[in-house]
């Protein structure tokens, strides 16, 4: 039922900045119109190749942000992650509008490429457990 009305849908999608700290400051350094455009480019194309240079697109603003902890990400792994993580964007490529697709094409992208380089990120450096302080012990005072 929601995916025909998703077929169907002519309104612009919702777009809202994930709520991990480390896949947002991945998802801020992608430029969402620009792989917008990307598609829009490449309409031509068969779905899967505007998918992968939706991804590519992605992928490259992420590792072009070379401060921090972007300075530690290879663009092949993160490509081939946000690739399995889209699964082929059956649900994108269902969008009838050729505009609406494009945007729905640019938030999954994004939300793939910022999860995927998250996930390599955590591969590479995973988080530090929190150490719980052991409890004082008091001395009994004479």
């Amino acid at each position: 039922m929601e995916f025909q009305k998703l077929q169907k849908s002519t309104s612009a999608p919702a777009v809202g900045r994930p709520a991990d700290p480390l896949q947002a400051e991945f998802w801020d350094a992608i430029y969402g119109k620009r792989i917008e455009n990307i598609f829009y480019d490449s309409q031509s194309l068969p779905f899967e190749q505007q998918l992968h240079a939706c991804v590519e697109s992605a992928v490259t603003d992420v590792v072009n942000n070379r401060r921090g902890k972007a300075m530690h990400l290879r663009a092949e792994q993160i490509a081939k992650l946000a690739l399995e993580l889209l699964n082929g964007a059956e649900t994108v490529r269902a969008i009838a509008d050729f505009g609406n697709r494009a945007k729905h094409c640019a938030i999954a992208v994004r939300n793939a490429v910022s999860a995927a380089a998250a996930a390599v990120y955590d591969k590479k450096f995973p988080p530090s457990r929190a150490i719980e302080p052991k409890p004082e012990h008091r001395r009994a005072s004479a």
